[in-house]
């Protein structure tokens, strides 16, 4: 249903959610996304409102995130990219850009480097 996708990203992102909690949403979302992303004439879609939200947090989120959870959200990427990268996910090349121009050590660089790959 429209926002539960995005409630999905915000639990993964909340310090206070238990890691099990945390890895469920992930997986959930993954399903989610894997299943719902592409428009079809015979399953439901995931809604652009969810979608755009989704693109937006996504990279704060792959930051944020565990190992686990980063594991499950390459696995979106991929599907979002898929679909979505130029035309309605432009952002997330210069997103990555910035997050590599940081310090070495930053948190940023492994999720940025992982959605390259």
């Amino acid at each position: 249903s429209s926002g539960i996708n995005a409630e999905y990203g915000q639990l993964m992102m909340n310090e206070n959610t238990q890691v099990p909690a945390a890895q469920a949403a992930s997986i959930n979302l993954k399903n989610a996304i894997v299943k719902h992303w592409k428009a079809r004439e015979d399953y439901f879609c995931i809604p652009e409102i969810d979608k755009s939200t989704i693109r937006q947090n996504f990279l704060e989120c792959m930051v944020k995130s565990n190992t686990m959870i980063r594991k499950q959200l390459c696995v979106c990427a991929q599907t979002i990219a898929r679909e979505d990268y130029p035309e309605r996910w432009p952002g997330i090349v210069g997103q990555i850009y910035q997050n590599l121009s940081a310090d070495a050590a930053a948190p940023s660089w492994l999720p940025s480097l992982l959605l390259l790959h």
